[in-house]
């Protein structure tokens, strides 16, 4: 089970629409507060908002799943602390304290954020949260993960209310499934990768159904990802650095530029791009040099597509929508030689934009050399010898307001006498020549 819906789709208006009101729960309203003071949970066990699970089982006059939310929300606090993120705000005495307010209630989805109104639309400094009564008597690792997913929105407010939703929610599923573990959220975490992997052919800001939800492993990229390319151990502290820079002026884009040079020195095409390259190392297969087996290691029997082709030109169509990735593998052929890629737009737009990955692969899949670069600023080169019985994988990331096709051709280095590889652009390619036209297809979800 994941969230949905989490967040208003228009969340600066949201925040006119909601900061002066509150849910009104009926009657029979009770409210338990944290030890802290942090939280308070307002709950009925009346009416449709009642708790669906009312089991006491000390006695003491309060639901234990009541103790559950206010539990997991403590834990996620101290967690989320623990990883550098600044401590949660109250809310200056809306919802009857300085608490933040947490309301169970019927609602459609499984749990909600609402941020408070700052005197900048922009910015906001604490939230209210409501969670559905449908969650009280399932899995409590369930519940207490939402819990902990919504608290994450509160944080992300104490920096800004404007940047796009995909943000938002993929920071927050992040978090939340690394707070809790249970088989049914092991599970879903497994259906995320999936839904991702098998659609890097739409925008990286879809929000239909799951896909939102799904990017979470951008953040496990983000915070994995050493200088030298590679994976490594999760640094937290990056993505509060991100969030930082989320503060600054412009569309989410312009941000993401900002926290991705302060990050990468790079824009955040290329680090989409870079992010895009590193999933087809994902799940199914991981070669163990790219995404840490913890946390919210990949389970799934599954991996983002890859069309096969022979070369020497891989003709990539014009996709709807920006920030879209197609790949392809061309086999080695038994040679070792070094590659080069050389590629161009195909009826660009003014505002065209396109980056490329060429990486090398041995036979058994595991990353050799690669190489990342923009369309039309100089060919990659990836310097032999490389693994004959290997591929070379090549992705093309759309990545500009006017969406483009690319053609790229992909030359082998040869040998001159004395031993000195030279890649003359207009060498004859190894294998039979052939154009390959890639329109990545999903896969229905489930499907092999």
């Amino acid at each position: 089970m994941t969230p949905t819906d989490c967040l208003p789709d228009d969340l600066p208006a949201a925040l006119v629409q909601r900061a002066a009101s509150r849910p009104e729960l009926g009657d029979g309203v009770y409210t338990l507060d944290s030890a802290d003071g942090t939280f308070r949970l307002h709950y009925t066990l009346e009416g449709e908002n009642a708790l669906r699970g009312v089991e006491d089982t000390n006695g003491d006059g309060v639901a234990d799943v009541a103790v559950e939310i206010l539990s997991g929300l403590e834990r996620a606090r101290g967690l989320y602390q623990s990883w550098g993120w600044p401590d949660v705000v109250g809310d200056d005495g809306g919802g009857g304290s300085d608490a933040i307010d947490v309301y169970v209630q019927k609602i459609d989805g499984n749990g909600f954020a609402y941020p408070t109104t700052p005197n900048d639309a922009r910015f906001a400094s604490t939230c209210h949260i409501a969670l559905s009564n449908d969650l009280t008597d399932g899995d409590p690792a369930i519940l207490r993960s939402v819990a902990g997913h919504e608290l994450h929105h509160c944080l992300q407010f104490g920096y800004t209310v404007d940047v796009h939703s995909w943000l938002y929610e993929s920071a927050a599923t992040w978090a939340q499934y690394r707070l809790e573990e249970s088989e049914a959220l092991t599970l879903a975490l497994d259906a995320l990768y999936i839904i991702r992997l098998l659609s890097q052919d739409d925008p990286v800001a879809t929000t239909d159904g799951r896909f939102e939800y799904a990017g979470f492993f951008f953040w496990k990229f983000w915070t994995e990802r050493r200088a030298d390319g590679l994976g490594g151990a999760v640094d937290d502290a990056t993505a509060v650095a991100a969030w930082e820079d989320m503060r600054g002026e412009g569309g989410w884009i312009v941000r993401m530029d900002a926290a991705s040079e302060e990050r990468f020195g790079q824009p955040f095409a290329a680090t989409y791009a870079e992010w895009s390259a590193w999933n087809l190392f994902a799940c199914a297969r991981d070669d163990g040099q790219h995404y840490a087996g913890s946390p919210l290691p990949c389970g799934a029997d599954t991996e983002a597509p890859l069309v096969e082709a022979t070369g020497p030109e891989l003709s990539f169509e014009a996709l709807d929508g920006r920030f879209t990735t197609q790949a392809a593998a061309v086999p080695m052929g038994g040679d070792d030689a070094g590659v080069l890629l050389d590629c161009a737009l195909v009826n660009p737009g003014e505002e065209s934009e396109a980056w490329v990955s060429l990486a090398a692969v041995d036979a058994d899949g595991v990353l050799i050399s690669r190489a990342l670069g923009q369309v039309g600023e100089g060919a990659l080169k990836l310097p032999g010898p490389l693994d004959g019985g290997g591929a070379m994988w090549v992705t093309f990331s759309d990545t500009g307001k006017d969406q483009t096709a690319g053609l790229c051709t992909l030359e082998r280095e040869t040998v001159k006498a004395g031993g000195c590889a030279v890649t003359p652009m207009t060498a004859g390619w190894l294998w039979a020549a052939g154009v390959l036209s890639l329109r990545l297809r999903r896969r229905p979800f489930g499907s092999s």
